[in-house]
This record gives structure tokens, sequence and C-alpha cells, in this order.
């Protein structure tokens, strides 16, 4: 379902809102809580679009409602500023170390350095940035360092896993799954499927993953991306 506003899945996202509104008010809750209302589906999805839309905080597997329905113009516009101010103070914070290492106009090759890194994007207090590396896409979620694969919505999930065992992520902590913001759930369940012990025994795979963080980046509401970061699990 879409609404005027083209944003993917806003209506649902905010007909989710509303219910754990409802049913949880300002208390936390998590997404087993979730799954109990049958009538929902794609939860996981929802609600990682509920937080990348400012409807839903979250910490850890901890997740709550950013600001009651009811509430003022004035609180909604405070919490829509603390959001707006954490994004900024990274974008500043990540503007004067690209200043300080020779970096001009956020895209070009630190002195030296055979990595070039592109200024990509930023959410709450986490910090990704892009980084083409040996012919690879390498993602940073803070200080950590994810080899990108990208997934489309006609892939299965056998060129998923060829796509896995054939990048290196050798110098990386895992891998982030990418795709289109419309094609999240998807993702997850590939995802899933990834992060499950018997992986291992099912496939030529070394290591089975743990999901990490996921988010949705964009400055155009009609081209988002969505992305999945999968830490590689000590065996």
């Amino acid at each position: 379902m879409c609404s005027s506003t083209s944003l993917p899945r806003i209506d649902d996202c905010l007909e989710l809102y509303l219910i754990v509104t409802d049913r949880h008010g300002t208390s936390t809750f998590t997404r087993d809580d979730i799954n109990q209302y049958r009538h929902i589906e794609d939860v996981e999805s929802l609600l990682e679009l509920g937080v990348a839309y400012g409807l839903f905080a979250v910490d850890s597997s901890q997740y709550r409602i950013r600001c009651e329905p009811d509430a003022s113009r004035a609180d909604w516009q405070e919490a829509t500023t603390e959001r707006a101010t954490t994004i900024q103070r990274t974008i500043s914070n990540r503007l004067e170390s690209m200043r300080g290492s020779g970096a001009v106009n956020g895209s070009v090759a630190a002195t030296g350095s055979k990595t070039t890194v592109d200024s990509d994007t930023t959410t709450d207090s986490v910090r990704t940035e892009l980084q083409r590396d040996d012919g690879r896409e390498v993602l940073q979620h803070e200080s950590d360092r994810y080899t990108s694969v990208f997934v489309s919505e006609s892939d299965g999930f056998d060129a998923v896993f060829e796509a896995l065992v054939s990048v290196p992520v050798d110098d990386c902590a895992g891998v982030v799954l990418r795709a289109p913001g419309e094609y999240a759930s998807h993702v997850q369940r590939f995802a899933d499927r990834l992060c499950t012990n018997s992986i291992v025994d099912e496939s030529s795979l070394s290591t089975s993953y743990r999901k990490e963080y996921s988010d949705v980046v964009g400055d155009d509401k009609n081209e988002l991306e969505f992305r999945l970061f999968l830490r590689e699990l000590s065996t």
C-alpha cells in the first residue's frame, strides 16, 4: 500500500505505529511482541522502515514509539528536531574529518591511499561510509567493515549464496546485503536462513551469521536502499 507521500509502505508503517501505541503505549516492545498480532505481515521490515521514518526508536532488540500520536505539534517537532540534530552533528563531524584528511567536495581519495571514500549517509549515531577497495564495495558500520552483496528481486537463495562464497571477506567483520527499499522483506528472508546454525551443514559456508544492524538510506524517496549488516560468527 502506498499513500500520497510515495514513501514505501508508509500506510502500513502508520497502521503498525497506531496498533503498537494502543497496546504498548510508551513502553518498550520487541519484534516477538508484534509477531503475536497475526494480521500484521512482514513485521521486521515494517519495524525497520518505521525506525527509518522516525516513528520508532530502537535500542538493541527493544523498540519504542518516538512520540505519542495525540502529542502536540511542538512535541512532534521536538522529536523530529532531536533526530535531525543527531544527523547534523554526525555530518559535521564527518565533514571535519574529511577536511582533515584532505578530501574535498565529499568525494575524493585520501592522499596516498588506494581507497576512495564517498560521503554516503548517517542515521542517528551510526556512521556508514561507502568505500571502493580493490574492486569491492565495502561499508563501514561503526568500527567494522562489511563487504557489499547486492540482492535483486529476481535473486534466489542460490544466487545470494554464490555471491557470499565468491566475495573476499577476510578483512571484514561480515557482509552487508543491499537491495532497493521495497525488497527489504526479500533480503530479510535470506538473512534469516543465513543466521541459522544449520547453514554450515547445509552449504559450503564456513560460518553462520548474526544480524548486526539494518537501515534504509537515500535522498530520493523513490530510490531508497535497504541495508542489512550480517556479522560472521566465530566457528
